[in-house]
């Protein structure tokens, strides 16, 4: 009885490994602000617009969409852009490189992450869903299919 007691007390205390989520520590995208945090979405009337400050600190836009888009972020090459939209009719990981604005489809979602990161070689875009569960998507052909410089 005195176990049952002591354990029941832990799970509400949250001292218990099941009751505390190790999310943080199977996070990849932890550590990954930087690839945000010169981003910003701004919505206009019928938009949704993804900008970037530049070295001139002035807001660029880098992506326009007429749907809502989620979690922009930039490779550590800043070559880069991923993001999440509606505009198929549920949620779609896209990829896009910034030189040119060429984009591509990486994949269909079943549900909208929380947090997404590109790999520090950025060949892989971790999307890490609500329930502590990671997605990685490997890019490294789509990248080579975005038109270059």
């Amino acid at each position: 009885m005195a176990s049952r007691l002591s354990s029941a007390l832990l799970v509400l205390i949250g001292w218990a490994p099941f009751a505390c989520p190790s999310f943080a520590a199977d996070n990849p995208c932890a550590g990954a602000s930087a690839q945000s945090e010169n981003l910003r979405i701004e919505k206009e009337r019928n938009a949704s617009v993804v900008q970037t400050l530049d070295k001139s600190a002035h807001w660029r836009v880098l992506v326009r969409s007429v749907v809502e888009i989620d979690l922009p972020r930039q490779s550590p090459d800043a070559a880069l852009l991923t993001y999440v939209s509606n505009e198929r009719g549920s949620p779609w990981l896209y990829l896009q490189r910034l030189s040119t604005g060429a984009r591509e489809p990486v994949a269909s979602l079943e549900s909208k992450p929380i947090d997404l990161c590109f790999d520090a070689s950025a060949s892989v875009i971790h999307a890490v869903f609500s329930s502590g569960a990671v997605t990685d998507y490997d890019i490294s052909s789509q990248q080579r299919l975005l038109p270059g410089r």
